[in-house]
């Protein structure tokens, strides 16, 4: 399953000409960061 997540991401990063990964992780951290903060309160 992760694997083929992986091939996905990988296809759509092609697609899009690789956009800014650095942005891209920015953006997934965050959001990661908000979802824990929801949870703990």
């Amino acid at each position: 399953m992760e694997k083929a997540i992986a091939m996905w991401v990988f296809c759509m990063a092609n697609s899009l000409f690789l956009p800014d990964i650095q942005t891209i992780a920015n953006f997934l951290r965050a959001r990661f960061l908000l979802s824990r903060l929801r949870e703990e309160k």
